[in-house]
């Protein structure tokens, strides 16, 4: 096939492309999608070159960035059947326009959700990763054509284990999400959003396969998952059919589905369902067991007219109706995205794309330049969220210089859900830590050790600060003394662990110290911090808390601080253009994780400890809530940080 593309209309003479070979046609929109239903095309751009395209009709020649011609065939012959309508974002926005581009950039959200479906061309690479999925889709197709013997609680004899069946399709998903990162469609940033939001998605192979396409994987996959966490969480430990897991683990398992396979007209980000509200469903889902999944919809018969549940498979909607709020509906969104994005690293062919990419899921109105570095785009879209959105997004690391108290870079690493790391059932904690200041201790002593010493410098109007008059800056221990860190951090620690349902989580984090470099522990340091009391009715009666920084950090300089931009607690420090943040300080339960610590405007400090709970296991001692409330002194006299 020649390195050149026949179409038989364009842009120019009919206001659309349009190509045909042997019979089979596809057309090509013009600019963003004009008529429904329509379908969109997911594909890594590999390395491209320009590729002319000749229109038949009119003659006019176009280029674009396209690996090969047949690269572009077999694009066009992805769809399920000829003559379909489709959008390509190589052709259907203009890129030598830099102008289309910025215009459909922030559209593309709203481009792949109306799709009705997305054609997903998997690189020859990712072989793997289809005959996984094709296999996946597979079991998920058996279980939903015995969706009945759920609600019968019944397993048919004589036919294929279904028990079994089950436990396979759990056990390739948990392969699935541990070889992303292998595979080069996931490494990709743009492909994401077109997986995370589509309706539905078919996908082929870029290499000859034995095993032909598969057509909606996405919808089958989720109600396959649905159909069994549901089951678990009704018939306990009554289920006839195992599906591998006990009713404590499948929401662990279900909510690591949702972030594989993400879809908002199915699920409500965890964020956005009160954390008691879920546990209450946790422990009684013979009654109600929606917000323990995050379902959207569903389904549960009238107890007070005698009505009995619907079958399994009819308890749940997932394609739903949409919040009418357009700030809910966006708010959702960004937090359903963030927190898919980070299942594997991502890379982009510019920097400020690994910010776009998920920006424009969101409809983000920011100022996109592909020049931008990966902190220039990230300042720009937080700055956008805070002040155009009113959103509230914590900081957990410093890491800037500039704009200390305004941008985290790790933020990625926050915006995701942390699984607990003394959790017997391995369960993720509720919501994420970008949106509920609370992160999993280990997941985040490691990230303050080995995020890098050099700061990226920002320009910033800059974050205003007051000093905490009554705390207490006490000894610092490098993190090189293994046996030494223990002890500041068992000062600030809180909860007994009940081996149970909680190990102890100093065992987590002395398995982050031994995992790391002599040279990494040594230029770390870690410091408590002592808050104290108002009125002190004791000099030994201080809430205490703990920051990890850089060894050589001049802490005869370093004051406590209340940070204006979420209220949180920091440690900062003069600087030559007028302050900087040096760390944000942090209080570990053994049951809730590792919080920031939150203080208002009056000093007062209300933190509440949620344990978690799991539906096959309950310790009734860990059931209450416990909750802090303190003081602490802020002085008049404002600063900025820089």
């Amino acid at each position: 096939m020649d390195d050149i593309v026949a179409l038989e209309s364009c842009k120019s003479c009919s206001g659309i492309y349009e190509y045909s070979w042997l019979g089979w046609t596809t057309k090509i929109f013009a600019g963003i999608p004009t008529t429904r239903p329509y379908k969109v095309i997911s594909y890594v751009w590999g390395n491209t070159k320009p590729l002319p395209l000749i229109c038949f009709s009119c003659g006019i020649t176009k280029t674009i960035p396209m690996e090969s011609s047949l690269k572009f065939w077999k694009i066009m012959t992805s769809t399920a059947i000829s003559g379909e309508t489709i959008w390509l974002d190589a052709l259907s926005i203009d890129q030598s326009d830099p102008k289309d581009i910025a215009y459909q950039i922030p559209l593309m959200g709203e481009t792949y959700s109306q799709a009705e479906s997305v054609a997903v061309l998997l690189p020859s690479s990712d072989k793997d990763a289809f005959s996984l999925l094709f296999r996946l889709g597979e079991l998920a197709s058996i279980i939903n054509t015995r969706k009945l013997e759920f609600s019968r609680n019944e397993e048919t004899l004589g036919g294929q284990d279904l028990s079994q069946v089950c436990q396979d399709f759990w056990s390739l998903l948990e392969e699935f999400e541990s070889s992303l990162h292998k595979w080069t469609y996931w490494q990709r940033a743009w492909t994401f959003q077109e997986w995370a939001l589509a309706g539905d998605i078919s996908m082929s192979w870029e290499g000859t396969s034995v095993d032909g396409n598969i057509t909606h994987v996405k919808f089958t996959v989720l109600f396959a998952g649905t159909l069994m966490a549901v089951y678990k969480l009704k018939f306990h430990q009554y289920a006839t059919i195992k599906i591998g897991c006990t009713r404590g683990e499948a929401p662990r398992k279900f909510q690591s589905l949702r972030r594989l396979f993400p879809d908002e007209r199915a699920f409500i980000p965890e964020d956005m369902v009160p954390e008691r509200e879920a546990q209450f469903d946790n422990l009684m889902s013979s009654l109600r067991f929606g917000s323990a999944l995050g379902l959207r919809s569903t389904k549960v018969g009238n107890k007070a007219r005698f009505e009995g549940d619907p079958p399994i498979h009819e308890s749940f909607d997932l394609n739903a109706a949409m919040p009418t709020s357009p700030v809910q509906r966006q708010m959702e969104r960004m937090v359903m995205v963030l927190n898919s994005f980070g299942t594997t690293r991502r890379q982009a062919r510019f920097e400020a794309d690994l910010v776009a990419c998920w920006a424009s899921m969101c409809a983000i109105n920011y100022e996109y330049d592909k020049n931008d570095s990966f902190a220039v785009a990230l300042q720009k879209v937080m700055n956008v969220l805070r002040k155009d959105y009113g959103v509230r997004i914590f900081n957990f690391l410093v890491n800037t210089e500039g704009a200390s108290g305004e941008i985290d870079l790790q933020i990625q690493q926050y915006a995701t859900a942390h699984k607990q790391c003394n959790a017997t059932n391995n369960h993720y904690f509720h919501g994420t830590p970008a949106f509920s200041g609370r992160a999993d201790t280990a997941i985040h002593f490691r990230n303050a050790i080995t995020q890098s010493s050099t700061r990226v410098s920002l320009n910033s109007s800059g974050v205003p600060i007051f000093t905490v008059g009554n705390g207490e800056i006490e000894n610092p221990v490098l993190l090189d003394d293994t046996k030494a860190t223990a002890a500041p951090i068992i000062k600030c620690l809180s909860g007994q662990p009940d081996t149970l349902n909680f190990t102890d989580v100093l065992e987590n984090v002395t398995g982050v110290l031994s995992d790391l470099s002599p040279d990494q522990l040594k230029s770390r340091m870690i410091v408590v911090i002592k808050l104290g009391s108002k009125p002190a009715i004791d000099a030994d009666v201080a809430l205490r808390a703990w920051v990890v920084f850089s060894a050589d950090t001049n802490l005869s300089q370093c004051f406590i601080a209340r940070e204006g931009l979420n209220g949180t607690l920091v440690i900062a420090q003069p600087s030559q253009k007028g302050h900087r943040l040096v760390a944000y300080l942090t209080i570990t339960d053994q049951f809730s994780g590792t919080h920031l610590v939150v203080a208002d405007l009056k000093g007062t400090i209300d933190m509440t400890f949620v344990t978690p709970v799991r539906g096959d296991q309950v310790n009734s001692a860990n059931l209450d809530d416990r909750r802090i409330v303190w003081r602490v002194d802020l002085e008049e006299e404002e600063f900025v940080a820089y």
